[in-house]
């Protein structure tokens, strides 16, 4: 599976950006076309756009140099058709058993098919961005594959399918734009923490045990992530104009860039329990946004969580006769 995280890795506001239009980054199309003829999962995971938003952006991205006659709406075609998937953290992310359905096949209730779909969902929202793998994770998860069987080349026979299941971590890579830091953008998305953005992304990658493939959209130079990155590039690549492009092969494990699968990893290269980091982000946020709450503040960039353990005025009061009775 391929994850473009942040729609600036896919599009970028126009030079004379008077209408709102996007012009699509090179090499984005190529890559979604490779992917579709191996089927190949893609998503498109925002945390700050709903996917309604993200429609419409993409419906409307264009290449900058095909003046009136550009092929407006060329991603839509990819979405439309099934190759790659819009998610939001901002949105309940759909079950892969939804998804299925939606591409029209048949729900067979097969024992292999029940124990897909009960896939279990962190569902964490807005507490589930980056740094926190959930989101990443979750996206990822509501997607079904259908795996090929091995062999077939030489003579030799073929391996039957694999039963349909989501894409595994370490077989997904990860496209994450330094466009995300760049504070003079005002279309980029902004996750409300102390580090960098397109850092807090590699950082939630690599926990889920991805790779993670950085683009120095600012220049050279410029990247945050340098140490959480498995692979720097400045472009995704023209095969019309660039010497060097970013292939499906090149990205492959093995591949160009790495030979062996990666592991779940924090930020100091040491080997962690996915469940258990999930789980110790959520119980931090959560604490975050009710002491906010508790002083009477607004809510942050986690979203309002209800704060069940809150006593209202009349249990207060019963309290307080309980100890007057004493």
């Amino acid at each position: 599976c391929v994850i473009f995280y942040g729609l600036d890795t896919m599009v970028v506001p126009m030079t004379n950006n008077n209408n709102n239009n996007y012009k699509i980054k090179k090499g984005v199309t190529r890559l979604l076309k490779e992917c579709q003829e191996v089927d190949t999962a893609a998503i498109l995971l925002s945390e700050r756009l709903h996917v309604e938003d993200l429609k419409i952006i993409l419906a409307n991205a264009r290449n900058e140099d095909d003046g009136d006659d550009a092929d407006v709406g060329a991603l839509m075609n990819y979405v439309n058709c099934g190759a790659l998937h819009l998610r939001s953290s901002l949105d309940q992310i759909p079950s892969n058993k939804n998804q299925m359905l939606e591409q029209g096949e048949d729900d067979n209730n097969s024992e292999d098919e029940e124990e897909f779909n009960s896939y279990q969902f962190y569902s964490q929202g807005k507490i589930g961005i980056s740094p926190n793998p959930a989101s990443v994770i979750d996206s990822l998860n509501s997607v079904t594959i259908q795996p090929r069987g091995f062999g077939g080349s030489s003579g030799f026979g073929t391996q039957k399918q694999d039963p349909k299941r989501s894409p595994i971590p370490k077989h997904t890579v990860v496209f994450i734009s330094g466009l995300s830091d760049d504070t003079n953008d005002k279309n980029k998305e902004n996750d409300g923490n102390t580090a960098t953005i397109s850092r807090n992304r590699c950082s939630a990658c690599r926990l889920a045990g991805m790779r993670v493939v950085y683009i120095e959209d600012l220049g050279l130079g410029s990247c945050t992530a340098e140490d959480l990155s498995d692979a720097i590039v400045e472009t995704l690549g023209d095969e019309k104009t660039d010497w060097d492009i970013v292939t499906l092969d090149g990205i492959s494990t093995p591949g160009s860039y790495w030979l062996n699968p990666p592991n779940p990893r924090d930020d100091d290269g040491n080997r962690v329990n996915v469940e258990e980091v999930v789980e110790l982000f959520r119980k931090e946020r959560e604490t975050t946004v009710k002491d906010a709450n508790k002083k009477g503040g607004n809510d942050n960039d986690y979203g309002a969580i209800e704060e069940e353990d809150v006593m209202d005025e009349e249990e207060m009061a019963r309290i307080l006769n309980d100890l007057d009775a004493l």
